[in-house]
């Protein structure tokens, strides 16, 4: 028997519409059963609440295949989120600077001057030195390695020849340090590209790296406003 499967770009369109004529299909079928019913028993719909909450899905679910196949607008609205939230913390710091006669605006520079003093003394303080020490960590942990070889070699050497062959219980420890050297190596290793890779992904969101910082201004400066457009 020889089955015929649709391609994939028309299975999302295909279930979407089956949903939307099953929907139909039930509101006909109430509609038409609310006619053999009493006045008191019949099922409402309220027309002018069911098409806005049908166009909302429908684009609420538009806009989150945008984001799936465009990563410019997913990055957009994270930036958006974001913001909102960096905005929401930072507002009780600039109202206590409004309440000492500083204005918005200005509070807001101060607090943004802050944030990045703070953030270029760590990045030229703290990172470069850490970064240092974490790569030569990883280029002395082959030397590291063998030295700790070198001391189990001597220790079975010396304990060989005074009193003979190792019991099982050291042996097994002895082989479990061996085994596992190259394997604790390999994730330092691992765990240093890691972190690198990860600096490379934040680097690449230079959209989100943009847009939050101008945003949160935007949220800080001109909350009043943006309450009353929400409200709206």
């Amino acid at each position: 028997m020889i089955t015929i499967n649709p391609p994939d770009f028309l299975i999302k369109p295909l279930w979407i519409l089956f949903t939307a004529l099953l929907a139909l299909s039930i509101y006909y079928l109430i509609n038409i059963g609310n006619g053999h019913l009493p006045e008191k028993k019949r099922l409402r719909f309220d027309d002018k609440r069911i098409l806005p909450a049908l166009g909302a899905l429908i684009a609420v679910y538009l806009f989150y295949m945008l984001m799936k196949k465009y990563t410019i607008v997913s990055d957009t609205v994270y930036a958006i989120i974001i913001s909102a939230i960096i905005a929401y913390a930072l507002n009780p710091i600039i109202n206590f600077l409004e309440r000492k006669k500083i204005k918005r605006l200005w509070g807001v520079l101060i607090v943004y001057i802050s944030i990045v003093a703070v953030f270029f003394i760590v990045a030229f303080l703290v990172i470069p030195k850490s970064s240092a020490e974490i790569k030569r960590l990883v280029n002395n942990m082959p030397t590291y390695f063998e030295q700790i070889s070198v001391m189990i070699d001597n220790v079975y050497t010396k304990y060989y020849s005074t009193l003979g062959e190792l019991p099982p219980m050291f042996k097994g420890i002895e082989q479990a340090i061996v085994d596992n050297i190259s394997g604790i190596e390999t994730g330092l290793a691992n765990a240093l590209k890691g972190f690198v890779m990860a600096i490379i992904h934040t680097l690449s969101k230079f959209v989100s790296i943009v847009l939050t910082p101008i945003l949160t201004l935007y949220f800080l400066v001109d909350k009043d406003l943006f309450k009353r457009k929400m409200k709206k």
